[in-house]
């Protein structure tokens, strides 16, 4: 294997990697927002007037 396969190579798995990651982040991140809403509406239920969660993009 010549070194510029091995670069590709090892470029294609960091890509995959990354790529894993931010579909890791992204299930956390709509986790995290059904949570908030959740807890929202609990506290709305109790009286508790609180702020909306922030938007998903900021999170």
């Amino acid at each position: 294997m010549s070194a510029a396969e091995a670069r590709v190579r090892e470029l294609s798995a960091q890509a995959r990697h990354i790529a894993e990651r931010d579909q890791r982040r992204q299930i956390a991140a709509a986790r995290h927002a059904a949570w908030d809403t959740q807890v929202a509406a609990s506290l709305h239920e109790l009286g508790v007037v609180v702020a909306p969660p922030p938007p998903r993009e900021d999170v």
